[in-house]
């Protein structure tokens, strides 16, 4: 009697092979999300400090000032993916801190627009992001590029893995 081949069982995808210095910036990636878990669980069982959204809602308001751009809620809101609801109590919260002001929008009277502190601008100095902000500047232009590319690149993975 005659055998025939019996069509193989699906597989995984073969991960592609990849080169020594791929595979370094693979696990550097992977430490670096298990050293951001970890401090965001130390964050939350700790209280040490604003969590990382107002962290985030702070340094997007210090960097507008540092473009001499205005910032009003609603845009702080579409760029942290907050609500509208959602970003009233965190620009109270950095308000009652000392941490930002607000001031009437010159284009619209019904709006008003964010400004960082002095105050504001000095705890965000101090904050992790700012000393990440120190390394990077030993960086010469071209690797800043390549590892933001390569970042953008690994981010936008996620975000499709998230969807």
């Amino acid at each position: 009697m005659e055998q025939t081949e019996r069509p193989q069982a699906a597989t995984a995808t073969t991960p592609t092979p990849v080169d020594a210095g791929a595979a370094r910036a693979v696990r550097a990636i992977e430490d670096l999300r298990m050293a951001e878990a970890q401090l965001a669980r130390r964050r939350s069982q700790d209280d040490r400090g604003p969590s990382q959204t107002t962290l985030d809602v702070l340094r997007l308001v210090v960097e507008a000032a540092g473009r001499d751009e205005l910032i009003t809620p609603t845009e702080i809101a579409r760029q942290t993916g907050l609500t509208g609801s959602g970003i009233t109590p965190v620009l109270k919260r950095l308000a009652l801190e000392g941490l930002v002001s607000f001031t009437p929008s010159p284009q619209d009277a019904r709006s008003k627009t964010v400004l960082p502190t002095e105050l504001g601008d000095a705890q965000l100095a101090a904050t992790l992001d700012a000393r990440i902000v120190e390394a990077a500047a030993d960086l010469d232009p071209a690797s800043a590029d390549a590892v933001a590319r390569f970042l953008d690149r690994v981010r936008a993975i996620v975000d499709e893995e998230c969807t």
